[in-house]
C-alpha cells in the first residue's frame, strides 16, 4: 500500500496487520518529491507495482518526484530509474511476463515501458500528439502490444470541458515502432479522460476503456473497431478491475 505522504506498509497477514517498509524512507532523492496540484505540496505514491515472476521485484511511482525500484522486497530501494516518469499516474507489470513494465505520467512523454523489470526504461514518442498520460494496459498474449490514454494537458484530462483525449496502441520493443492513435468507433476526440484501461488475461485482443463520465468502449480486436456498451458506472477517475469467473 502507498500512502500520501510518500510511504509504502506492506501486509503479510491478508491485510490485518500492516508494517512500514522503513527503507522507502531512505531513498536519497525524496527531498525533492513534491506534488504541484494541491496543497501542502505533498508527493505520494500514486503507482504500486509487483512482478509476477519474481516476488522480490516491486516498483512505485511518485506524483511527483520519481519511479524507483525494490528488489529484495522493498527492504531497499533505488533512486529514480533513469527514462521513467517522474510524474507518476499508472504504473503495471504486465500479466505474467516479469520483464515488461509500462507506465503513464504527467511528465515527459506521458508514457514509458521497461523491458527488463523496470532497470531501464524509454519513453517512445513517435506518433503520440498528446502528452498527458494516465491509463496503460498491455495484451495477455503479447506484452509487446500496449496501450495507452492520454490528453493534451492536465487541464483538459481533469477540467470540466473537453478531454480532447485519445488511446494509442504500440507494438514492438520499447519505443520501435512508434504510436498508432486509435479510431474505429471511438469519438475523435474523447471529449471525456480515458482514466481506465483493462485488458482481458483470458481473450487476447480485448481491451475496455472505462470514460471519466462512467461510459465504457469495448474493442475485440486491439483496438481496430470499438463499441460503446450499453451501461453508464455515473463515474470512473482511477482504474477499472476484473474478477476472476
Amino acid at each position: 500500500a502507498g500512502t500520501k505522504p510518500a510511504l509504502v506498509f506492506v501486509s503479510r497477514d491478508a491485510g490485518a496487520t500492516w508494517a512500514e517498509l522503513a527503507g522507502f524512507r531512505r531513498i536519497a532523492s525524496r527531498r525533492f518529491w513534491f506534488s504541484p496540484a494541491e496543497r501542502p505540496y505533498r508527493a505520494y505514491v500514486q503507482g504500486l507495482a509487483c512482478s509476477p515472476t519474481d516476488p522480490g521485484v516491486v516498483l512505485a511511482g511518485i506524483e511527483f518526484g520519481a519511479t524507483v525500484r525494490s528488489a529484495d522486497g522493498g527492504a531497499t530501494w533505488t533512486g529514480h530509474r533513469r527514462g521513467a516518469l517522474r510524474g507518476c499516474h499508472t504504473l503495471a507489470f504486465h500479466a505474467t511476463d516479469g520483464a515488461w513494465v509500462y507506465e503513464g505520467g504527467g511528465s515527459g512523454a506521458g508514457v514509458a515501458c521497461s523491458a527488463d523489470g523496470g532497470l531501464t526504461w524509454r519513453q517512445p514518442r513517435a506518433g503520440l500528439d498528446h502528452h498527458y498520460g494516465w491509463a496503460c494496459a498491455a495484451d495477455p498474449a503479447d506484452p509487446a502490444i500496449w496501450y495507452a490514454a492520454l490528453a493534451a494537458s492536465a487541464f483538459k484530462a481533469h477540467g470540466s470541458g473537453s478531454a480532447q483525449a485519445a488511446i494509442y496502441r504500440a507494438h514492438g520493443a520499447p519505443g520501435a515502432d512508434g504510436w498508432e492513435q486509435l479510431a474505429g468507433g471511438l469519438p475523435d476526440p474523447i471529449p471525456a479522460m480515458p482514466y481506465a484501461l483493462l485488458t482481458d488475461p483470458a481473450v487476447p485482443g480485448h481491451l475496455y476503456a472505462g470514460l471519466s463520465t462512467g461510459d465504457i468502449w469495448h474493442t475485440a480486436d486491439h483496438g481496430d473497431t470499438w463499441t460503446q456498451l450499453p451501461l453508464n458506472l455515473t463515474a470512473i477517475h482511477r482504474t477499472l478491475i476484473m474478477l476472476p469467473g
